[in-house]
C-alpha cells in the first residue's frame, strides 16, 4: 500500500479567519480512468491540515480546510491500492479560487494511455486558439496584399509547428511521474494545461531561470527543462525568435544534455532549417548512443529520416527509418503499451518512402503492419489513435490506386473517410479539411470505377465543405475548390 502523491509542506499565513466566517472547503470528485468513468467510493483523500477522509458512494468528499488562508496552495494526496492518478498535476490547488477538484485514477497498465488522452483533450482549447491565430494572420496578409505563396507557406508552417509542439508537450506531461521536476516547473506545467499561458511564462521568466542557473549548478537539469518548457509554450504563441533563444539557453545550460540537444533539433526541424536541424540531430544521436537511451535514439533516427527525405537523400532516409524501426520493435517486445504506437509510426514512414521509390511490396507490408497495430490501439483509445488509423488507410488507398487495385482502394478510402467524420464531429476545426480531402479522393476513385453518381455525391459534399472553409480562409482553400470543381466537371 502506498500514497499516490506526497503532501506538500506549505507556508501558511498567520492571519486567522474572521470569527464566524466559514473555513474554505474543497470538494473532491474521484472517478475511474476519465470524466466518464465510474465514481470511486472509499478512496482515501488527505492534505496538510486536513484529516484524511474516504469518498462517498458517489465518489465525492468535501474537505474543510480551516488552517489555510486565501491564496494558499494545497496539495491533495490520494490513496487507493493498485491505482495511480491520471491528472497528477492537478492535485495542486489554490484556495479559495479552486473549490472543486476532479481526479481520475487508473490501473498502472493503462495509465499512460489515459494520461495521453487527458492531456491531449486539455490542450484542445489551445489548438483552437492556434488555429484562430493562424486564420487571423491569413486575413492580415490578404488585407495588406501580401498573399504570396512563400508568405502563406511560412504562416502555415508556423501553425503546424505550434500544433506539433502542443502534441509533443502533452506527450511529455503524460510521462511525468509524481514528484519529478521542480515545483516551479510543475506549477508552469499545470498553468499550461489550464490554458493560462502568460501565467506559465511568468513562472518560467527568463531572468528567474538565469538566476536559478547561476545559484543552483547542482540542479541544472531542472533549469534546463524549464528553459525547454518555456520555449515550447512560446512556440504555441508563435513567438519563434524568443522560443529559439530559450532552446539555445537550455543547450548552453547543459551542453551534454541529450534532452536539451534533442529539443533544439526538433524545433529547428519544424522551422524547416534543414542543415542546422540535421547537424543538431546528429549531435543528439551521438549523445543518445553514448547514454544508451535507446528510445530516444529511435526517435532521433526517425526525425533524421524525415530530414533526409525532405532533402531528397532517400537512401540515408531509408537507413535511418529502418534502424529506428528495429530499435522500436525490440523495445515494444518488452513494453508494448509504450512503444507499439512508435513501431506503427516508423512503419508508416517507411511505407511512404517505399511507395515514392516504387518498392510496392515493401510499402504494402509496412502499411499492413502499421494499420494492424493502429487498429488495435484505436479499439482501446480512439481519441488518441484513430487519426493514425485514418492516415495509414489513406496512404494505403493511394498505394492500391497506384497499382490499379481499385476495389481495395475504395474500401481503404471509405474507412478513412468514416474515421475522419468521427474525428470531425468532436473537433471540426482540425478535421473537416481531412474529411473534404478524403471525399475528393473517393470521388476520383468512383470516377475510375465508372460509379458516376457516387463520384458526383462525393465531389459535391467535398465542395460544400471546402466552400465553407474558403469563406474564412480563401488563400488556402480556393485552390482546393478549383480542383474539386474541375473533378466534378469531368
Amino acid at each position: 500500500m502506498r500514497w499516490r502523491g506526497s503532501i506538500l509542506l506549505l507556508l501558511v499565513a498567520g492571519v486567522a479567519w474572521g470569527q464566524g466566517a466559514p473555513p474554505p472547503s474543497l470538494t473532491v470528485f474521484v472517478r475511474e480512468n476519465n470524466s466518464s468513468g465510474r465514481p470511486m467510493p472509499d478512496v482515501q483523500i488527505s492534505a496538510q491540515g486536513v484529516n484524511s477522509a474516504l469518498t462517498k458512494a458517489d465518489g465525492k468528499i468535501k474537505l474543510l480546510i480551516p488552517e489555510h488562508q486565501p491564496g494558499d496552495d494545497l496539495e491533495v494526496a490520494v490513496y487507493e491500492e493498485g491505482y495511480e492518478v491520471v491528472n497528477d498535476l492537478e492535485r495542486n490547488v489554490t484556495l479559495p479560487r479552486k473549490r472543486e477538484l476532479h481526479l481520475f485514477l487508473c490501473e498502472p497498465a493503462r495509465c499512460l494511455a489515459e494520461r495521453l488522452s487527458f492531456y491531449r483533450l486539455s490542450a484542445d482549447p489551445l489548438r483552437r486558439s492556434i488555429e484562430a491565430r493562424y486564420q487571423k494572420s491569413l486575413e492580415e496578409i490578404a488585407d495588406k496584399g501580401l498573399a504570396t505563396t512563400e508568405k502563406l507557406g511560412r504562416v502555415k508552417s508556423e501553425r503546424d509547428q505550434a500544433l506539433a509542439t502542443v502534441d509533443r508537450l502533452t506527450e511529455e506531461l503524460a510521462q511525468l511521474k509524481p514528484g519529478e521536476r521542480s515545483s516551479s516547473y510543475r506549477r508552469a506545467a499545470q498553468l499550461f494545461t489550464e490554458g493560462k499561458l502568460e501565467e506559465a511564462l511568468q513562472e518560467l521568466d527568463a531572468a528567474k531561470l538565469d538566476q536559478a542557473r547561476q545559484q543552483a549548478r547542482s540542479q541544472l537539469e531542472d533549469v534546463t527543462r524549464s528553459y525547454i518548457l518555456r520555449g515550447r509554450i512560446l512556440v504555441t504563441q508563435f513567438r519563434f525568435i524568443e522560443a529559439e533563444a530559450a532552446f539555445e539557453e537550455a543547450v548552453a545550460t547543459s551542453p551534454q544534455s541529450l534532452y536539451a540537444a534533442f529539443a533544439l533539433a526538433y524545433f529547428l526541424a519544424n522551422r524547416n532549417q534543414f542543415e542546422e536541424a540535421t547537424a543538431a540531430h546528429k549531435r543528439s544521436l551521438e549523445l543518445a548512443r553514448e547514454s544508451g537511451e535507446t528510445g530516444t535514439t529511435a526517435a532521433i533516427l526517425n526525425n533524421l529520416g524525415n530530414l533526409h527525405r525532405a532533402q531528397n537523400r532517400m537512401e540515408e532516409a531509408r537507413k535511418a527509418y529502418e534502424e529506428a524501426l528495429e530499435i522500436r520493435r525490440q523495445l515494444a517486445a518488452k513494453d508494448p503499451e509504450v512503444y507499439l504506437p512508435y513501431v506503427a509510426l516508423a512503419l508508416n514512414n517507411l511505407g511512404n518512402l517505399h511507395r515514392v521509390q516504387n518498392r510496392v511490396e515493401e510499402a504494402r507490408k509496412a502499411y499492413e503492419e502499421a494499420l494492424d497495430i493502429r487498429r488495435q490501439l484505436a479499439a482501446k483509445n480512439p481519441e488518441v489513435y484513430l487519426p493514425g488509423v485514418a492516415m495509414t488507410l489513406n496512404n494505403f488507398g493511394i498505394l492500391h490506386s497506384d497499382q490499379n487495385r481499385l476495389e481495395d482502394a475504395r474500401k481503404a478510402f471509405e474507412e478513412a473517410l468514416g474515421s475522419y467524420r468521427r474525428l470531425a464531429a468532436k473537433n471540426p476545426e482540425v478535421y473537416r479539411p481531412y474529411v473534404a480531402s478524403a471525399l475528393n479522393n473517393l470521388g476520383l476513385l468512383h470516377s475510375e470505377l465508372n460509379h458516376m453518381e457516387d463520384a458526383g455525391k462525393a465531389y459535391e459534399e467535398s465542395l460544400g465543405i471546402r466552400r465553407q472553409l474558403a469563406a474564412k480562409n480563401p488563400e488556402v482553400y480556393l485552390p482546393d475548390i478549383a480542383m474539386t470543381l474541375n473533378n466534378l466537371g469531368l
